[in-house]
């Protein structure tokens, strides 16, 4: 049993959010004062939706096509994306010149082709070296 800091109840553990830095483990407020807390707190301009759309300009209705056409698979490996919350799920991929949004890749090949430079001579170059060379040892 503990009493929670924000109404003051005495409530089961089960009651409480787990929290490793916490002595006993728990948080300090019970799960409704918790959820009421995030609910006060929440502001629509920290969501995904809002800074794709900023910095991309893809909506969430754009962003649920993509999603659609790719078929939640990374357009470049094919690797499928299996966490639960869909509009974290890829990464948006653009032409860092132009500003244009080319599809949604997985974050390795996002990474992958971003360290490249999103230069094709480069890729291909990396493309041979990995045929010619094939693994260490």
């Amino acid at each position: 049993m503990k009493k929670c800091g924000k109404c003051k109840e005495i409530k089961p553990l089960s009651e409480y959010h787990n929290e490793t830095r916490s002595s006993d483990g728990k948080t300090y407020r019970c799960k409704p004062c918790a959820r009421e807390a995030a609910r006060r707190h929440y502001c629509p301009k920290r969501s995904t939706d809002y800074w794709r759309e900023k910095k991309y300009g893809v909506t969430p209705e754009q962003w649920d096509l993509m999603l659609k056409r790719c078929g939640n698979r990374c357009e470049i490996c094919g690797k499928e994306n299996k966490r639960q919350n869909k509009r974290r799920a890829l990464c948006v991929d653009h032409n860092h010149e132009t500003g244009e949004v080319r599809g949604l890749l997985c974050d390795n090949c996002n990474v992958g082709i971003g360290k490249l430079q999103d230069n094709v001579e480069l890729l291909k170059k990396a493309a041979v070296y990995l045929q010619e060379r094939g693994s260490y040892g």
